[in-house]
């Protein structure tokens, strides 16, 4: 492992409580393995998934903060999910904490929650590395594991899917970027 890598984790280790930075851990060993598997750059991909969920613990009221000092093009319904918001705002502050300038890296964290409808393979990866990261337990998660081995992109609208169903029946805010990006799949590989 590099001495970046290290330093990076350490730091991470400061400013995350344990249970998080296990999961970053976690994701960025998963998105390393599934990039190996797509021939896509493995490094690169460990290094975005331990950052993913840099933002994760800072408050609703910083998150919004950043948003307003960086001019950073704001997405209202964003707005309203904080538990969604902690991408956009981990691509705002990665340059500044941790010097990451990789406009693939930050595109990767910015949509690792909801995904969008140009996902390049990268941000596949990393998506998908969240959600079937080994700390996971939920239904569906082994079919989910299984698919992203097989087509990055079945994989997705899968995890897309689950997530549609899960806000439905938990009557919660769903972002409208999920449909969209499920309906520009389903078009395309249905």
């Amino acid at each position: 492992m590099s001495a970046e890598i290290e330093v990076i984790k350490s730091k991470l280790k400061n400013k995350l409580s344990r249970d998080l930075y296990s999961h970053s851990v976690r994701v960025a060993e998963t998105a390393e393995k599934i990039a190996q598997h797509y021939s896509i750059d493995s490094d690169k991909a460990y290094l975005a998934g331990l950052l993913h969920d840099f933002a994760k613990e800072l408050s609703y009221e910083e998150m919004i903060k950043q948003v307003e000092i960086s001019c950073f093009n704001e997405d209202e319904e964003e707005l309203d999910m904080p538990e969604i918001l902690h991408g956009p705002v981990g691509a705002i502050l990665l340059p500044e904490e941790f010097g990451i300038d990789d406009q693939e890296m930050l595109q990767a964290i910015r949509f690792h929650t909801l995904g969008h409808v140009d996902m390049t393979e990268f941000d596949k990866v990393i998506y998908l590395a969240d959600k079937v990261e080994p700390g996971r337990d939920y239904p569906g998660l082994v079919q989910l594991y299984a698919l992203t081995f097989i087509r990055l992109d079945e994989a997705i609208l899968f995890s897309l899917e689950s997530t549609i169903k899960l806000c439905l029946r938990d009557r919660k805010l769903l972002h409208s970027r999920t449909v969209k990006v499920r309906n520009k799949l389903l078009k395309q590989y249905a």
